[in-house]
């Protein structure tokens, strides 16, 4: 796949039933091998962007590519390139606790069950391996999000959509995951991130925009 502009927005507007316009005429391409971080206050319509790159809304009006195609309506392909990471940790969840969607995620890489890689991840977000068989309501908001995170270093997405990914984590698990974020970008994979604290990425090459009453601003 060729990476260069991987999203391509071309005068999208979206807007809620009854609700105010998020995006107004955004017009922005999306570097498929490079970090962009997205900022701006809350409500202002960052997440809404991140559900239309990766389908789950439809633009009111403009042309939205993927490839320099639309979307397809078979998003299966898609979704083996593009990883979305939604800000609310519990959408991710399928099982009662950490392990049994750890045992999900093994199906999915296509391994058998092994407790190692995750013991091994548990440990890079500092998160005790015994706490994994824990119901996730007896988890602390940093280890429910760090839980929800131990998957990506497997990962063979080529870009990544992440929201929040630092929300709700001390300051070493956030600093695990910017590490893992500058691994993942030596290796090719790009990634946009919504984040409320772009300076934690000052050191890692990097566009930012920031949306403003609906508007994209690119600062420099």
């Amino acid at each position: 796949m060729n990476h260069d502009f991987l999203f391509s927005l071309k005068d999208v507007s979206f807007a809620y039933p009854g609700g105010r316009e998020l995006l107004k005429c955004a017009t922005f391409s999306l570097d498929g091998s490079h970090l962009t971080l997205l900022s701006g206050e809350n409500g202002c319509g960052k997440s809404t962007l991140l559900k239309l790159l990766c389908g789950d809304l439809k633009p009111s009006s403009g042309e939205l590519l993927w490839a320099g195609k639309p979307l397809p309506k078979d998003r299966t392909a898609f979704f083996r390139q593009v990883w979305h990471l939604e800000q609310e940790a519990a959408r991710q969840r399928i099982g009662i606790c950490p392990r049994h969607d750890l045992e999900v995620w093994d199906m999915a890489f296509d391994r058998r069950i092994d407790p190692k890689p995750w013991t091994e991840a548990a440990g890079r977000f500092n998160l005790n391996p015994s706490r994994l068989d824990l119901p996730y309501h007896h988890l602390s908001t940093g280890e429910a999000r760090a839980a929800a995170l131990m998957h990506l270093p497997w990962l063979k997405s080529h870009f990544w959509l992440l929201d929040e990914p630092l929300a709700g984590l001390d300051t070493f698990r956030a600093s695990r995951v910017v590490q893992l974020i500058a691994e993942k970008l030596t290796d090719g994979v790009g990634a946009l991130v919504v984040t409320h604290d772009p300076e934690a990425f000052r050191d890692l090459p990097h566009r930012h925009y920031e949306l403003r009453k609906g508007k994209l601003m690119e600062l420099v």
